[in-house]
């Protein structure tokens, strides 16, 4: 008898949607974030679904290097995190920034690597434009 099984992605992954539209990463990167306060004891978690014509879409979420497993709002100032969401598939590149939204942390299952999942609304800078983005990713740590 034949059975079907949804296999979970081991880490690195990043996954997710933008405006209903998926989004799988490519290419992965924690960084330290080398950026003036209040960002300046970051991480930049940095994930990039690049075409076979170089065109690509890319998410960026700056945490706290404590990385508590907790949900953090966009809004909360005591505790600044950022989400970016930047889409060079047009002739034009498009930059939007999370303006609410919330992203929380968990605990994975690999050594060091942090698993999360968030829902964000970004908007463009013109302010005319704004998408839903959702998903999940759990990536090595450096």
């Amino acid at each position: 008898m034949r059975t079907s099984t949804q296999l979970k992605p081991v880490a690195p992954y990043f996954i997710g949607n933008i405006d209903k539209t998926p989004f799988e990463a490519n290419q992965r990167e924690v960084k330290d974030a080398n950026l003036p306060p209040p960002f300046d004891n970051h991480l930049i978690f940095s994930a990039t679904q690049r075409e076979a014509d170089l065109s690509y879409r890319e998410i960026r979420i700056i945490l706290p290097k404590t990385l508590e497993y907790k949900t953090y709002s966009l809004t909360d100032s005591e505790t600044p995190i950022r989400f970016e969401y930047i889409n060079d598939t047009n002739a034009d590149i498009n930059v939007y920034i999370g303006i609410e939204g919330t992203i929380t942390l968990f605990e994975s299952s690999e050594t060091n690597a942090v698993a999360a999942q968030f829902e964000v609304k970004v908007e463009d800078d013109n302010h005319d434009t704004q998408l839903e983005t959702d998903g999940e990713f759990d990536m090595l740590l450096p």
